[in-house]
């Protein structure tokens, strides 16, 4: 009875994170991987062979994506709300975030984060050191402990000039520091430093 009891209890809780997580990003898709899935969805409404694991998966997609901001903002590098018009984003006078930056999808968020390390790059921010201490200034953040968290991710020297074929490497290094995870798959990356104009 007590296991019976688990089970519904469990099957709610799936369906409630399913089908009343809030959406605060209008037409947003997902492009993103979880441990243990049996596949990549490559946006919402996509189906798995069995709509047990579809509903899993599904509740699994919104509990991490609507927890954590950067995620559910389809802004992985938390860019701050500017009037930049990055490709993809969502209009400010449609922004429900208010301080960051929101996009349609996760790729074109990543697009702008590293075209925005591109910029850097030219202006001669071309190590972690410089790159970090510029994104992430020790005024709203611990700058220090991110330049460490990314040099030790990358396995680059923190003053050494940075790599460019290695781009890859440093963006998961900032999502992975900015939301605590990175769920994106390497394709994704791969094609939206490529469309910012990294050749990787």
């Amino acid at each position: 009875m007590k296991i019976f009891t688990i089970v519904i209890a469990g099957g709610a809780l799936i369906a409630g994170l399913y089908f009343f997580s809030p959406k605060s990003v209008p037409s947003r898709t997902v492009n993103i991987t979880r441990p243990g899935d049996p596949g990549a969805r490559a946006q919402d409404g996509e189906q798995f062979g069995s709509p047990v694991t579809n509903a899993i998966a599904n509740a699994w997609s919104n509990l991490v994506s609507y927890t954590v901001r950067g995620i559910r903002n389809s802004n992985p590098g938390n860019l701050r709300l500017t009037s930049i018009p990055w490709e993809g984003k969502v209009p400010n006078d449609e922004n429900t975030d208010g301080e960051f930056e929101q996009f349609y999808n996760a790729e074109d968020g990543i697009r702008a984060m590293a075209r925005n390390l591109l910029t850097y790059y030219g202006r001669g921010l071309d190590t972690i050191e410089k790159i970090i201490s510029t994104y992430a200034p020790d005024n709203e953040n611990n700058t220090g402990a991110y330049i460490r968290s990314v040099e030790k991710f990358t396995g680059i020297d923190a003053r050494r000039v940075y790599p460019s074929n290695k781009i890859r490497s440093l963006v998961k290094a900032i999502i992975t520091h900015e939301n605590g995870l990175n769920p994106y798959r390497d394709e994704t990356i791969t094609r939206a430093v490529q469309r910012a104009g990294w050749n990787a």
